[in-house]
């Protein structure tokens, strides 16, 4: 199943989408993440010792949701995208444990959070075959079939248009390939100001599906074994775990 064709932005679109990257760029450049990012990251699942390996730039940026690499053995994948890399806490961890044959390509909106990533890529010696790029999830600038795991961690919610954000990630996907996740999910209606207000998606929650829906844009994509799992609170929305893979085409 191939991804919708890209659709014109509208104003709104351009505006929500405006809002996300300045949010994430004036974050970082000020250096002004909220407070405690490990104590955030434990909670969302990481190891300690898996953290302590990482530079302070990378994990004072922690916005994520949980932990996407959670349960997965990711010595069997060659190529992962990671969309949504921001500083990039996953994209670097996904390196390390992947084989050193393997390439990951880490995409982000923010042009800052690219930045803050390579730089600390730089400054550890440059030891994994890491690829930053500023792109849009909802327009992948990759290869039909060309990675076999897809990662993102609080990215899918970010999106104006998540159901064409999962298709990009099937899209990119080779057979039998997977995309695990940390994301949120409501469990009713968002207040109304955060329906209208564009700051609500950049501070991630004016994106964010109900559990049936995100099931329903996962299956439409054309995923299957889909599981939604390891539902948190995390007040006004519940924090959650996805897996889903692309079926195997048997040649």
């Amino acid at each position: 199943m191939g991804a919708p064709r890209p659709q014109k932005q509208t104003g709104w679109q351009d505006l929500v989408k405006s809002q996300i990257r300045r949010r994430y760029d004036y974050l970082c450049n000020a250096d002004d993440f909220p407070p405690e990012p490990v104590a955030r990251a434990l909670k969302g699942g990481y190891d300690p010792d898996a953290l302590s390996t990482l530079p302070e730039p990378v994990l004072a940026a922690y916005s994520g949701s949980g932990n996407p690499l959670a349960d997965i053995d990711l010595s069997l994948f060659q190529n992962i995208a990671d969309l949504g890399c921001g500083a990039g806490i996953d994209a670097l961890l996904a390196a390390a444990a992947m084989p050193q044959s393997g390439q990951l390509i880490a995409i982000d909106f923010s042009p800052a959070m690219i930045a803050r990533l390579t730089d600390a890529h730089v400054a550890m010696g440059r030891p994994y075959n890491i690829h930053p790029i500023v792109a849009d999830i909802e327009a992948l600038p990759l290869p039909n079939a060309s990675v076999d795991l897809v990662i993102a961690n609080a990215s899918f919610n970010l999106a104006v248009a998540p159901a064409l954000a999962l298709a990009q990630a099937y899209r990119i996907l080779t057979s039998g390939g997977r995309l695990v996740a940390a994301d949120f999910i409501r469990t009713g209606p968002l207040p109304a100001e955060a329906a209208i207000n564009p700051m609500a998606w950049s501070a991630s929650i004016g994106g964010v599906m109900k559990e049936n829906e995100l099931t329903k844009a996962l299956t439409s994509a054309g995923f299957k074994d889909i599981a939604i799992t390891r539902h948190r609170n995390a007040p006004p929305v519940v924090a959650v775990q996805i897996s889903a893979s692309k079926p195997k085409i048997s040649v």
